[in-house]
């Protein structure tokens, strides 16, 4: 962080942020290619040796505005099932990625909530829309 914007941040004091958006999983898998299949030669197999989740979409914007040290409230739910982009990786090389859609919307928070209850604690309202039905 460059040291202006450290001492702009530092004026600003602590915000109260709203994050209005969609929560996604961004999952990393990291894989070895061991042999191709059987069934069918041209296929590789892949052995997964780790996996890696993180807040996606709004849940990683927020956590930048929680970084930056400002308080946070969120606007969004985290469903069973979320989208999530995951991406497979072998050797430190992205091959492969499958988006899982899903809305993350909450019916309960409806506009009028998000108007009345959230955006009169707020400073300040950063919309993250990733197209998933929040906004």
């Amino acid at each position: 962080m460059s040291l202006e914007l450290a001492l702009a941040l530092n004026r600003i004091g602590r915000p109260k942020i709203l994050v209005v958006g969609d929560y996604i999983e961004d999952i990393e898998v990291h894989c070895e290619s061991v042999r191709f299949a059987q069934e069918a030669s041209h296929c590789p197999v892949w052995k997964e040796n780790q996996t890696v989740t993180r807040k996606g979409g709004a849940g990683a914007v927020g956590a930048m505005v929680v970084y930056l040290g400002a308080e946070l409230q969120f606007a969004t739910n985290i469903p069973k099932d979320a989208a999530a982009k995951v991406r497979y990786f072998i050797g430190g090389t992205q091959v492969l990625r499958i988006d899982r859609d899903a809305c993350s919307f909450d019916a309960g928070l409806t506009a009028d909530y998000i108007a009345d209850e959230l955006i009169g604690w707020a400073d300040c309202v950063l919309i993250a829309d990733y197209g998933k039905g929040v906004c």
